[in-house]
């Protein structure tokens, strides 16, 4: 059944909506600004800043679709993890196109504690990392990077996901047959250093580059051995003796046009997306913040349907089963031309129809080959007796297996709540969606400030409740790296259409041959 938009963009409700969410993107531009602003080395001002690095080895003009801006925390947002200042967590992550070809970009900023790895920074790393091997993204690492943060070495250095789960990754990525390309702007000290030592092919600044497993202060203390960094690991050394470096650049532009250069020469098969079918929504997708009240719960059926037909092309949404369970909306829409299977919450909660009629849903999409869109606003499973007599519990088991072991891409996006079991049945984090994104008036946790506050006072107990509302904001999840970033509602369709093309990266021609 073809869905069409009935919502009044006249009535006072969509205005009050639209103004406050007006108001939360504000805040949300400007912590984002606040994020982005530009830092110079203060030991060496003249280097470009790390965004200037990744502008000139993307495309001109094309969009790059930051991972985990918000890692770290940001103090403006009443969320910092660490007394240091780590913007970003001290390393850019994100996916940019360059000749045309969608690459995973992983750069240090040089000007947060010399590149230096604190945990976050690590977790940072491997997230960017898992997406490329999900994904079969090219991967560009612009290398300027002092090893671990020594004073948190405790926690970033000897269990599973620490430093060393970044080389571990690497050999993957080499196994699958993903090109790995690096260039190296500063000094790469001993974890760091691995990183373009690992890569295929490692470009070195003549002036400024250096790699080494321990740097002149360290040789001297182990060996007694008085060297310089440009002996023991600059340009001269890896370029000229060691190998270690393919190529030699006289400045840091020149690197970043030899790392162009590579990637383009990397897959000549790569095809344009010139066969993907771009047409715009009807509706306008303005009206998506008069739309979404950020009272998330307030949001009621058809909401959702009304949000997706701002989003998918041409305004054309099918639904599926639509009179049965309809607190989840299911239905197709096309993005960018490529069929999608879209799983709305429409309230807050997931009863014994609606859970039915997502297992179809997604057994569906499985057999047709269609991606699975989540869009959470989800309390969790109905509860009380009725439910658990019809046999709910094991109906939610059946969901999260199915949703877990679909072997199309899912994309998961948090526009209001996201509680409990709810959030594994749609998607969350922990069951690996390729990309998670949340809207400004996301929220995660077991359960709602209020719902927390009733449940502490029957047994007797209290909760502050302010305090559990702020471990809820989308700017904490974001700071933990529990979501790729917090992105605008008018973003939305933006996201989708380069999440999706990342998605289906083919891979290499020698990795299609070590299969075989």
């Amino acid at each position: 059944m073809q869905i069409h938009a009935k919502t009044s963009i006249d009535s006072a409700e969509f205005k009050e909506n639209q103004k406050r969410n007006l108001s939360l993107l504000s805040d949300l531009l400007r912590f984002k600004e606040i994020s982005k602003e530009e830092r110079i080395s203060s030991k060496n001002p003249s280097k470009l800043s790390v965004r200037q690095r990744i502008l000139k080895v993307i495309d001109d003009g094309s969009f790059f679709m930051e991972l985990g801006l918000f890692a770290g925390g940001l103090k403006e947002a009443g969320y910092q993890h660490y007394p240091e200042d780590t913007p970003s967590g001290g390393i850019i992550t994100g996916i940019g196109t360059v000749h045309h070809k969608p690459c995973m970009i992983i750069a240090h900023d040089h000007a947060v504690k010399a590149g230096a790895y604190f945990p976050i920074t690590i977790k940072k790393h491997l997230r960017a990392l898992e997406v490329a091997l999900e994904n079969n993204l090219t991967c560009v690492y612009l290398c300027d990077s002092a090893g671990a943060f020594l004073p948190k070495q405790h926690e970033i250095f000897a269990d599973r996901e620490g430093f060393g789960r970044i080389f571990y990754y690497q050999s993957l990525l080499n196994q699958k047959g993903i090109s790995q390309f690096a260039a190296v702007f500063g000094h790469c000290t001993a974890g760091g250093a691995y990183i373009p030592a690992m890569a295929d092919q490692t470009v070195i600044v003549e002036k400024t580059g250096a790699i080494f497993l321990a740097g002149p202060a360290l040789v001297k203390s182990a060996l007694g051995e008085v060297t310089s960094w440009q002996d023991l690991g600059g340009w001269g050394t890896h370029g000229l003796k060691s190998g270690l470096a393919e190529y030699v650049a006289s400045s840091e532009e020149e690197a970043l046009v030899y790392i162009r250069q590579l990637v383009l020469l990397s897959d000549s098969s790569y095809p344009s997306d010139s066969s993907l079918n771009s047409r715009e929504p009807l509706y306008d997708p303005e009206e998506i913040l008069g739309l979404w009240s950020p009272d998330i719960f307030k949001n009621k059926p058809p909401v959702m349907e009304e949000i997706l037909l701002r989003i998918v092309d041409k305004s054309e949404l099918w639904a599926f089963k639509p009179k049965f369970g309809p607190e989840l909306f299911t239905g197709f829409g096309y993005i960018e031309g490529r069929l999608c299977g879209f799983l709305a919450n429409q309230h807050g909660t997931l009863t014994v129809d609606s859970t039915q009629k997502a297992i179809h849903f997604i057994q569906t999409c499985e057999r047709q080959g269609n991606p699975l869109v989540f869009f959470q606003n989800i309390s969790g499973f109905m509860v009380g007796s009725r439910m658990e007599q019809k046999g709910l519990a094991k109906l939610g088991a059946q969901i999260i297996y199915h949703m877990s072991t679909a072997l199309v891409p899912k994309l998961t996006f948090i526009l209001g709540g996201s509680y409990g079991a709810g959030t594994y049945a749609m998607a969350g984090r922990a069951f690996q969606p390729r990309f998670l994104w949340s809207w400004p008036t996301g929220e995660v946790g077991i359960m709602g400030s209020q719902h927390a506050k009733n449940v502490m006072g029957t047994l007797g107990k209290s909760l502050d409740e302010k305090a559990f509302k702020q471990t809820l904001s989308p700017f904490y999840a974001s700071s933990h790296l529990w979501d790729d970033g917090i992105i605008s509602p008018l973003e939305t369709r933006k996201y989708l259409i380069h999440s999706l093309q990342s998605c289906y990266q083919k891979t290499t021609l020698a990795s299609a041959i070590n299969r075989t």
